[in-house]
């Protein structure tokens, strides 16, 4: 329900039904509900007064009302009732309008019931209390009888309220936490890690997680090709950031993702000393993850994605384009241009931090930069690749000067146990190990062994690389 009013003097109301019974589930409504002389208003259902469940539903209008008041619900009170409310959103404003008022995000009051659970929600919106006093919680307000919240994230909001106004009758030792703004949006919706990204929450590039079944998504217009298998494809760079942050809990094995148009991920330059042109770059987040790898079919059709920029100071190992990926994995027919990669943390490379795959017809001019080991033009860490008419045209910097930092290539930082097969590829992209202090050996000649190669960096003694018609100018 959209763009809708509803407002009365009489109590019980909300935006979808004024009592309720029964089993709701996949409803959406930013109605304004509007009770400035009444009480036991929600968002979606006045008053529950029986057995209930509200299921994957989501509140994002503007509330008003007196007492009793809830951002789902305004109020439990069905004698002897069993209510569940699971996968729910309330992420928008209640205004309370009267003293000793009480309000919740999901639930504004539960008054009486035999057992009321609340499951997997997320309550980030706005209590405004203005000068009433009120009692108030992010998720419920206050209960009369045992109210079980498991799983679930309630916001601190402006005026540091908690996950419930009263303490009293809720259970919140299950998985329930208290969130500020800082630690939620974007990427940081993962940190939210009580709820069920798996089937119901999907992160959203700018703002908390959403309801997967109620946002438009890259998903949305999924086809299956001649081989049955799913095929997602990819227009815009919103599109190529929610797949991101979709690929932290999906590998997509048996599945083709492509790409539809060429993707500017942001404005701007890469440069040797980082990005121009743009003082705030939306910093990208890898494909996949170091417990997720990346399993499917990346095609990029001969489109060119650019504009990426990746700087990860916290000593995060694997990242790239991809962090990781398995050995059935394919990365095909891409252009990736005018892109930045930089990470303190072992295995980069802008095609993949750690690459075990198929890498075929791929081409890159980004800037890698590492103050650590295993940082290729392509691949930093490679497992078991197979990499054919695949060249490098960027610059592999490295600011280590420890000898004992590894693996700089061209194209694969490092081999270090497995196989790699490298046919008709190219470095034509330079590979500085500058930075690396010289070592005094036993019979006082110095050398510098930052074990770099324009193809590959450095090969482990347990592994095998063949490279056949294949060529470094750079």
């Amino acid at each position: 329900m959209e763009n809708s009013y509803f407002t009365t003097s009489v109590n019980r109301m909300g935006s979808i039904v004024g009592n309720f019974a029964g089993r709701m589930e996949n409803v959406y409504s930013n109605a304004y509900v509007n009770g400035t002389a009444a009480n036991r208003f929600g968002g979606l259902v006045g008053t529950i007064d029986g057995n209930a469940t509200i299921s994957n539903c989501w509140y994002n209008g503007i509330l008003t009302a007196k007492d009793y008041i809830g951002g789902i619900t305004g109020c439990v009170e069905g004698a002897g009732a069993e209510v569940v409310i699971e996968h729910c959103l309330f992420d928008s404003e209640i205004s309370i309008l009267q003293n000793s008022a009480n309000a919740g995000g999901i639930c504004g009051v539960v008054s009486s019931a035999k057992s009321v659970k609340i499951d997997d929600t997320l309550g980030n919106g706005t209590i405004n209390k203005g000068s009433y006093t009120a009692t108030y919680g992010s998720i419920v307000g206050k209960a009369s009888v045992s109210t079980v919240i498991t799983n679930s994230y309630g916001s601190k909001g402006g005026n540091n309220y908690k996950c419930y106004g009263v303490a009293t009758n809720v259970d919140v030792s299950t998985n329930v936490g208290e969130i500020t703004s800082e630690n939620y949006l974007g990427k940081n919706g993962f940190n939210l890690k009580f709820l069920d990204f798996e089937n119901c929450w999907v992160a959203k590039l700018d703002s908390a997680p959403k309801l997967k079944c109620m946002v438009d998504s890259f998903t949305k217009d999924v086809t299956i090709n001649s081989a049955g298998k799913k095929v997602y494809t990819l227009d815009t760079a919103e599109d190529l950031y929610e797949f991101a942050m979709y690929s932290q809990k999906e590998t997509f094995e048996g599945e083709i993702v492509q790409l539809g148009a060429n993707i500017v991920a942001n404005d701007g330059t890469a440069t040797e000393d980082g990005w121009t042109g743009n003082d705030n770059p939306t910093n990208w987040l890898p494909i996949g993850s170091e417990s997720t790898k990346f399993a499917g079919t990346f095609d990029g059709k001969g489109k060119t994605i650019s504009g990426i920029y990746l700087l990860e100071a916290n000593k995060t190992n694997y990242v790239g384009m991809f962090a990781k990926t398995t050995p059935s994995a394919i990365i095909q027919n891409l252009r990736l241009e005018n892109s930045y990669f930089e990470s303190n943390g072992q295995g980069v490379g802008s095609i993949a931090g750690y690459g075990e795959a198929h890498f075929y017809n791929i081409y890159s001019n980004a800037i890698v930069k590492s103050s650590f080991q295993w940082v290729g033009g392509l691949i930093g860490h490679s497992g078991y690749t197979e990499m054919e008419r695949c060249w490098f045209d960027g610059v592999v910097i490295s600011t280590a000067n420890n000898n004992q930092y590894m693996g700089k290539g061209g194209l694969i930082g490092i081999q270090n146990g497995g196989t790699a097969t490298i046919v008709n590829c190219l470095n034509t992209g330079k590979v500085d190990v500058s930075a690396y202090n010289a070592v005094t050996e036993k019979d006082g000649t110095t050398t510098v062994s930052p074990r770099a190669g324009g193809l590959v960096g450095y090969v482990t003694n347990s592994a095998t690389v063949t490279i056949d018609s294949s060529l470094n100018v750079g």
